[in-house]
């Protein structure tokens, strides 16, 4: 059968050996404004940026979709006016951040050269959707006549995502663990309240958003439940609807599920090869929290929006802190989610009884309150006393025990913390104060 075959390839694209100091890549998107908010056409950054650095040019048809330099990469987003730097692999944090900060600095000289600003900020703080923002990359105008509407919603949002090496021991353990800390890392993290030119309400307009896309089916952020293996994985994923297909050269439409298609196409005489091919296709639109990717073995975490310049490094820190704290993370969950007879302690007091380890039990419990971040931010009720300090503690101490220094990069992570608010609730307050112009100023990146 074809999932069983996927699933017995799959792990073999990671690793066996754990590695001594795991690979880290970036990929982090951000919002080109005019100083009205209004975005920037990024084709107009191409010549800019070709002149400043030695890049090789890629295009899509007569559409431009990157530039490769050697040591930083620059892509074009769904959306025109959004463009994405990736830095890595490198193995330290600091590295990362050196890396990125280069970029930065040949980004807003270009885009400053255009009267334009970079935004540290998750989503197009104006924009209204509409069908021309989506830059014209025929599988992007394919799944806008599919999806609709609702696609037009990855043509205005910028994450700040970081890639991790995996090795094939430990895939569906930090799989779901990086999944389960997922709405900490939005409630420490939103940053996208502000869009379409109003108050939308929401800490996160990010995630509000995304969630839209087909989300009936559940293909974004949190899973319902636990993976219970690599084939759980895939089994899910293929029940899901197949939006679009490889025609050739052309992309079609495709009307079900891609098991339906698996089917269809096993009667018509396709290979197992081909569709394999295909079900890399497929996964391409799938968007977990937290997802693995066997074209660099890696799994991708994509909680936080697009960070506020002076904290860039925070959320990149908080997940890789995240990785590993391992079980020390799950262990806190499940020892304090589930009340004690004795009255409740402040983090790091353990509370008896100490249960004994079982993995994920408490996933409905984690999803009672992992929506709820998306809305309010840090003042979203925590599934216990404590949880974002003791999470936030964790992962600083596993940073620590890198021996690198990279603990460092969560120090505006405590200051929200005990300010009991994340950049949304800052960056509200400006707006409303301000304006759209006192948001931008406080939002442009100044490198």
């Amino acid at each position: 059968m074809v999932i069983n075959a996927i699933s017995r390839w799959y792990p073999t694209r990671f690793p066996e050996a754990p590695h001594k100091r795991r690979p880290l890549w970036r990929r982090a998107d951000y919002p080109i404004v005019l100083p009205n908010g209004w975005p920037v056409p990024i084709s107009r950054l191409w010549p800019l940026l070709s002149a400043a650095g030695a890049f090789t040019e890629e295009k899509d048809g007569d559409t431009v979709i990157a530039l490769q330099g050697e040591t930083m990469r620059f892509e074009a987003e769904v959306g025109w006016g959004t463009i994405k730097i990736v830095v890595g692999p490198h193995d330290d944090l600091h590295k990362l951040k050196d890396a990125h900060e280069a970029a930065m600095a040949l980004l807003v000289e270009a885009a400053g050269s255009l009267g334009a600003h970079v935004m540290g900020y998750g989503i197009q703080p104006m924009t209204i959707v509409h069908p021309g923002l989506i830059t014209k990359r025929p599988v992007w105008q394919k799944m806008h006549e599919v999806l609709e509407m609702s696609w037009l919603t990855w043509a205005l949002t910028c994450g700040d995502q970081l890639r991790v090496g995996l090795c094939q021991d430990e895939l569906v353990f930090l799989l779901n663990l990086a999944n389960f800390y997922a709405p900490a890392v939005t409630a420490l993290c939103a940053n996208s309240p502000i869009y379409r030119g109003t108050d939308g309400y929401h800490c996160s307009g990010r995630h509000l958003l995304m969630a839209t896309i087909s989300g009936q089916h559940q293909r974004y952020g949190v899973f319902p439940t636990k993976f219970e293996s690599i084939k759980d994985m895939i089994t899910r994923f293929v029940k899901l609807p197949f939006f679009i297909q490889v025609d050739g050269e052309d992309y079609a439409a495709h009307k079900g599920t891609f098991l339906e298609y698996i089917d269809a196409s096993q009667a018509a005489g396709m290979d197992t090869g081909a569709l394999v091919g295909a079900y890399l296709f497929h996964e391409t639109s799938v968007w977990p929290a937290a997802k693995l990717h066997i074209d660099d073995g890696t799994m991708s975490m994509r909680g936080a929006c697009q960070q506020p310049w002076e904290d860039h490094m925070a959320a990149v820190a908080l997940n890789l802190g995240i990785i590993e704290s391992g079980w020390e993370l799950h262990d806190f969950f499940h020892t304090h989610i589930d009340p004690p007879v004795a009255p409740r302690v402040p983090y790091g007091v353990r509370q008896p009884p100490d249960p004994p380890r079982s993995a994920w039990d408490s996933w409905d419990k984690l999803h009672a309150y992992a929506d709820k971040p998306t809305t309010y931010g840090m003042q979203a009720r925590e599934p216990f006393t404590g949880y974002l300090e003791g999470t936030l503690q964790i992962c600083e101490n596993a940073l620590a025990a890198r021996g690198l220094g990279e603990e460092v990069y969560l120090a505006p992570l405590w200051d929200r913390l005990r300010a009991e608010q994340s950049p949304a609730e800052r960056i509200r307050r400006i707006f409303h104060r301000q304006g759209i112009g006192g948001m931008l100023d406080a939002l442009a990146v100044k490198p």
